[in-house]
């Protein structure tokens, strides 16, 4: 169990990779984002995006996927409590394997709370290292002293 004082401003961590299906695209798509460029590879080629190409909010789901089992389900996590940015900068296609990365951007405590908040920074990639999303997130994790460990 990693808590608060386990952490440093600047820690890299690589949460790993998940290959992207045609099949999971259209599923996600039909349950959540059921736009055109989502669901039809005709209408996908017409649009901005080029092709077929996962809605961002699956694309979210896969970061949050793997940054939740590398990193909070592994600390001891009170809250992930908002996302102080998101972006989507460049389209997810069918068979790309996506890469995962984050790192502490800032660590934040008072010596009166029995937690920290730690800033993540946490980034998605498509093969050829193109950054397709990022969200910055603060979690507040407990400290140490408080957990008796």
């Amino acid at each position: 169990m990693h808590y608060f004082e386990d952490f440093s401003q600047g820690d890299r961590f690589d949460l790993g990779n998940h290959t992207i299906s045609k099949d999971e695209i259209l599923t996600f798509a039909l349950s959540f984002d059921p736009q055109p460029f989502h669901l039809d590879e005709e209408a996908g080629k017409a649009s901005i995006l080029g092709g077929l190409a996962a809605s961002g909010w699956h694309n979210g789901a896969i970061l949050l996927s793997l940054f939740s089992r590398k990193i909070l389900q592994q600390s001891a996590l009170i809250s992930l409590d908002h996302m102080t940015r998101i972006a989507w900068t460049r389209p997810v296609y069918p068979d790309q394997t996506l890469s995962c990365k984050a790192h502490v951007t800032n660590l934040a405590q008072s010596p009166d709370d029995p937690h920290g908040i730690i800033t993540f920074e946490c980034q998605l990639f498509d093969e050829k290292g193109q950054k397709a999303m990022e969200f910055i997130a603060p979690a507040i994790i407990a400290r140490k002293s408080e957990q008796g460990a």
